[in-house]
């Protein structure tokens, strides 16, 4: 550098110093294989996103299709220099068919970091009417019942509007009829009539679930333990303000 004074030109010497850093955000994996996933529920997969540059970026997911969830804070954030964030991406499918698509990872100075993934949704042969049952308040001795119904709702895939490859349709082919059966845990309050069974093709079947909450011998001891325990520190209890009226 010169720097010119006077009419005269004068070299001016100075070092600048300064570290080169990435600006790159890195994916633990390149693919994300979330497999086959009912299109009643959901399927969870984790990747972990490493800031690679000495420097906090911003990130965020953008364009993200309706059928995937990415959290936490909806998939945007800021990590800090070399952070690792583990990122959960929830897979939801609305329909029967393969799912091949790539998730964009925006930083802060609008670069793009892509994400390869793919699933496959899948309608299940036999759909319950109702996830989630409630019971009114029973009494111990007393019983519910609730009603729900499970349907065997395929009839032929080459009959489904929603198109399908072969992946799917090996996924989703049906063999005649369906048969099913409840698991119960062991001394549950629960039961449910018919307890298995087998549906054909297009056919629904009422299912009865009874609740019959009763108690148990070990909680009636444990219950009657605690009676007695509370009654004895009461007890106490007066004793020691009734002592010294006693005394006087």
């Amino acid at each position: 550098m010169t720097v010119q004074v006077a009419g005269q030109v004068q070299p001016v010497p100075f070092t600048v110093q300064a570290i080169v850093t990435s600006s790159d955000l890195q994916f633990d994996q390149t693919e994300v294989d979330f497999g086959s996933c009912s299109v009643y529920h959901l399927v969870r997969s984790s990747v972990r996103l490493t800031n690679m540059s000495l420097l906090p970026q911003d990130f965020g997911f953008v364009a993200v299709p309706e059928f995937i969830e990415v959290q936490p804070n909806d998939g945007f954030g800021t990590l800090l220099p070399q952070e690792t964030l583990e990122i959960d991406l929830i897979f939801g499918p609305k329909k029967a068919k393969e799912y091949n698509f790539q998730l964009c990872c925006k930083s802060g100075i609008n670069r793009d970091f892509l994400l390869s993934c793919q699933g496959v949704g899948v309608r299940p042969p036999l759909v319950l009417s109702h996830s989630l049952v409630q019971f009114r308040p029973t009494a111990v001795g007393d019983k519910s019942c609730a009603i729900i119904y499970l349907t065997n709702q395929h009839t032929d895939c080459n009959q489904s509007k929603e198109p399908t490859t072969q992946l799917t349709k090996d996924v989703m082919k049906v063999d005649g009829p369906r048969l099913f059966c409840f698991c119960l845990p062991k001394d549950s309050e629960i039961s449910i009539s018919p307890s298995a069974g087998r549906l054909l093709p297009g056919e629904r079947c009422l299912v009865q679930v009874m609740f019959r909450p009763r108690l148990l011998d070990h909680e009636i001891k444990e219950e009657a333990l605690r009676q007695i325990h509370c009654a004895k520190l009461i007890s106490e209890k007066e004793q020691e303000i009734n002592r010294p009226t006693e005394q006087e």
